[in-house]
């Protein structure tokens, strides 16, 4: 029995399936066998991987008979699998060369049924990219650390689904198998990963996720696919196979991954905004409908701490009569008490700049309070010694960004007293909740506030089944699959020229106040 089997699934890999094959037979634990499948590929990657068997017996090949997708893809090699171990890679990404042997050596130490490392991205040169792992790395792990699922709500392998970034015990598959979805891992991985119970994590990069112009995730991003659906189906197999304990864990992993698809049919370039609302709309919807109170999700409150402070002052604002004007002369006053002296100040100007920010923008949101996130009321102010303009939607944002920064510095002041850390927080919480509608949604992920551009009106009584019935209807119709050349013609022009025109009105503004004294009145 070899101590690990690598199942790779393949279609038309011809550019990366060489470099995918190799990375796995240079592994530096040399008992493994490699199960490569071959899902109908029609370019020269079938020929590739034969020739490369001949020379390698540890390599088997299967052959799909008709196209059946990774996941089903997985199950066939799942099926002849006979390693203690399995590991999945796709034929466009590598692993480096001491990975199999690594994590083999810490399961066996350990004694569990999966070794957690995470992934990286890397550039189709294979240079790892600048900036953090795409499941990102924790520095409080360490090699072996034993962690538990529910013990650990904001560990990225919990969070985010991946399939690469383990090891997993072949036993682990014998009930659980892929489904003929998109995205099946999400499906999939979360119930493997909670039946084991307990598992050790390593801190190292396992997986090199390639980003090339081909891949899956750049293709999701940049053009539309009618399986749009699949994300919510395999939301419902999740929900349905997970335990009923885990029922918070589902609930967060389907708010981003539903959303986030939500976003991915924002920027598809090959789709008309008719058929980008309804997708989005009816995605919004049914998470919606699955999930009516994220706010109160344990997973969500951990992941923004300062969404409890604003659940706290929402929840007494509705008890009893505040008033705005006093909380703000709270904070003005706040500004100006003692500081505590014997502390050293670390980043006293640091938080005193953006805390100068935040209350000069609470008075300009409190000035036009009668305005609605919607209305284009003007919001004109000064950053870094620039005139900025915006809505009153965008200007919510950009406080929202720092009050979050705030809370950030100030958690690790050593300027304040905890007493004195409290007041004000709860001061600005209570601000906040005064001048900016749902905040307490918007929290959560703020990046989700793009979908609200999108989402129809009609949509918000639909039930769950007339949400997928539209989806469905897009996803077939005549327009949506041919998408005639006139009308991407049309939608690059407009996705040029708005911002273009935009800009323009902008200098125009700027220009008509300057001539007229400055917005000052000078």
């Amino acid at each position: 029995m070899p101590k690990v089997s690598v199942i790779i699934p393949n279609f038309n890999s011809e550019k990366y399936i060489k470099e995918a094959i190799k990375s796995v037979q240079n592994q530096s634990l040399k008992d493994i066998e490699i199960i490569i499948i071959d899902d109908c590929s029609t370019d020269d990657s079938l020929n590739i991987i034969q020739n490369i068997a001949k020379s390698d017996s540890r390599i088997k090949i299967i052959q799909n008979q008709k196209k059946l997708g990774a996941g089903l893809s997985r199950n066939a090699g799942l099926d002849i699998a006979t390693g203690e171990f399995i590991k999945f890679l796709d034929s466009d990404d590598t692993m480096d060369f001491d990975v199999l042997e690594t994590m083999y050596n810490i399961a066996q130490e350990t004694k569990k049924d999966i070794v957690c490392g995470y992934m990286q991205h890397v550039n189709s040169d294979g240079n790892v990219r600048n900036y953090d792992p795409f499941f990102y790395k924790k520095s409080s792990m360490f090699n072996g650390k034993i962690i538990i699922p529910d013990d650990t709500p904001d560990l990225t392998p919990f969070n985010i689904v991946g399939i690469g970034d383990a090891l997993y015990s072949r036993h682990l598959f014998d009930d659980i198998k892929f489904p003929a979805l998109k995205w099946e891992d999400f499906a999939t991985i979360p119930i493997i990963k909670h039946s084991a119970g307990e598992m050790a994590y390593i801190d190292k990069a396992v997986y090199n996720y390639k980003i090339h112009e081909n891949s899956t995730t750049a293709t999701d991003l940049k053009k539309k696919t009618p399986r749009i659906a699949d994300i919510v189906k395999c939301s419902d197999i999740l929900r349905e196979k997970m335990p009923t304990q885990h029922q918070d864990r589902t609930d967060y992993l389907e708010f981003n991954h539903v959303l986030s698809r939500a976003l991915d049919v924002a920027a598809w370039s090959d789709c008309s905004r008719t058929e980008k609302e309804k997708i989005i709309s009816a995605l919004y919807r049914i998470v919606e409908i699955d999930i009516p109170k994220p706010t109160q999700n344990i997973f969500m409150l951990r992941r923004t701490p300062l969404l409890n402070r604003i659940n706290a002052a929402l929840s007494t604002i509705q008890k009893e009569n505040f008033s705005i004007e006093d909380v703000l002369s709270q904070i003005r006053i706040f500004k100006n008490e003692p500081i505590n002296l014997n502390a050293a100040v670390n980043n006293y100007n640091s938080l005193m700049d953006i805390y100068n920010k935040i209350v000069e923008h609470c008075e300009l949101l409190y000035k036009n309070k009668t305005s609605s996130s919607k209305e284009k009321v003007e919001f004109v102010y000064q950053s870094e010694g620039k005139i900025v303009q915006c809505t009153r939607e965008q200007f919510e944002d950009k406080l929202l960004e720092e009050g979050l920064d705030f809370y950030r510095e100030l958690q690790i002041s050593k300027i304040y007293s905890d007493e004195q850390k409290d007041l004000i927080l709860n001061l600005f919480s209570t601000a906040f909740s005064y001048l900016i509608p749902q905040i307490d949604k918007l929290l959560i992920v703020p990046r989700y506030r793009k979908i609200n551009t999108y989402l129809r009106p009609e949509y918000e009584s639909m039930t769950k089944e007339e949400c997928m019935k539209s989806i469905d209807d897009v996803v077939h119709s005549k327009e949506f699959q041919t998408y005639p050349m006139s009308r991407m013609a049309s939608h690059c022009i407009e996705h040029i020229t708005t911002p273009l025109i935009s800009a323009y009105q902008n200098f125009i503004n700027i220009v008509s106040r300057f001539r007229t004294g400055g917005s000052d009145g000078r």
